[in-house]
């Protein structure tokens, strides 16, 4: 059982794909860009030039392999990335740009963006710094720290307010002693890092709700393919070798499985406020993590004894045979994944009764 004030999370993952499914895929993403919604740099059609390096990214896809160490540009593009840098573009692109249409490209996006104009109150910055030494030092408890952080936001705009937010944050859930190299990266920024930028970005009162994810959001696949939100699956993969476990590996992808887990489901119930609480107990999020041989089901829902908090099941497990002698364990990987879409079938059943419910269209 756990609880969380975490959101969405959707994750849509294979292993495998074949250089043919690979090359539909692409050629379904890719499309010339519409003549009245251009990105141009003077006279220059930058969205023009960048769909003809997507088209010959696609013609390279025939005769080689793309890696990521010498083509990323290339492997980005295919996703309708441009990645551009100061002496850093790879001369495929450049042939299709004009020459210093990168360095053009970047103070654009800055100028769009404000970013010379955005500098954070070198004053204020001071005062913050000498905030949070007096915590370090204990010269002040954390809880003054904070009446601190919120007196300086007095008189500023919103954005100085969100940065002075985040290191409220920070000097909040940061530990007394220092880091040690027994907390790993995920747990790193989960715990720490991802809740105090979360600050930075969110914004509830403009419908503006910013979180993390720690796999390819497939938010553009799902609207692409009519997935109807009804089988969406996180699926982990914690060892590399099929004969030895990383355990401690294997404990931060876990960790990880139940924090995306929560995600998703809480993404799920916030489309859904208006529906009963009865109803929305029903929803579940299926994630699935893998080591070594081994296949691992987990579900997760509201629990509806305690409000606010999460019931995290291991449903199935089962482990993968390897030679003809244990074939016999094909039978729990079956049941597992029979398990697995009979539930996805009652899912877009209940997914459909709470949108009945939050639209007022039951009564």
């Amino acid at each position: 059982m756990d609880s969380s004030n975490t959101s969405t999370l959707i994750t849509d993952k294979s292993d495998h794909i074949d250089i043919d499914q690979a090359k539909i895929l692409i050629s379904e993403a890719l499309r010339a860009p519409d003549e009245d919604d251009c990105y141009m740099i003077g006279n220059m059609n930058v969205s023009t030039c960048f769909f003809g390096f997507q088209t010959f990214v696609q013609s390279l896809l025939n005769d080689r392999l793309l890696n990521f160490e010498s083509y990323l540009q290339h492997i980005l593009s295919l996703s309708s990335i441009l990645l551009v840098g100061k002496n850093r573009v790879h001369p495929d692109l450049l042939k299709l740009l004009e020459n210093g249409t990168e360095d053009d490209s970047i103070n654009d996006v800055h100028k769009k963006i404000k970013m010379n104009e955005n500098k954070f109150p070198r004053l204020l910055l001071m005062e913050i710094l000498d905030i949070v030494q007096d915590v370090y030092q204990k010269k002040i408890t954390r809880i003054e720290a904070t009446r601190l952080f919120l007196d300086l936001t007095d008189d500023q705009n919103d954005l100085v307010i969100r940065i002075i937010l985040c290191f409220r944050r920070l000097v909040e859930d940061l530990p007394d002693e220092f880091l040690t190299s027994t907390i790993k990266e995920l747990g790193l920024c989960t715990s720490f890092l991802q809740p105090a930028l979360k600050l930075l970005f969110d914004n509830p009162e403009k419908g503006v709700f910013f979180t993390w994810t720690n796999a390819i959001n497939s938010e553009f696949k799902e609207n692409n393919q009519n997935n109807n939100n009804c089988n969406k699956l996180i699926m982990e993969g914690s060892s590399r070798y099929i004969d030895k476990e990383n355990v401690q590996h294997s404990q931060d992808d876990t960790i990880k499985i139940i924090h995306a887990s929560l995600e998703l489901l809480d993404s799920l119930i916030r489309r859904h406020l208006s529906a009963s609480f009865s109803s929305l107990c029903l929803i579940k999020s299926f994630s699935v993590q893998c080591v070594c041989t081994s296949i691992t089901l987990p579900t997760t829902s509201l629990d509806p004894e305690d409000p606010g908090a999460y019931i995290h099941t291991h449903v199935r497990s089962a482990d993968i045979p390897l030679n003809y002698d244990s074939r016999a364990s094909w039978t729990a990987i079956f049941e597992l994944l029979t398990y697995l879409f009979t539930c996805l079938k009652e899912q877009k059943l209940v997914l459909e009764t709470v949108t009945k419910e939050s639209t007022v269209l039951e009564q």
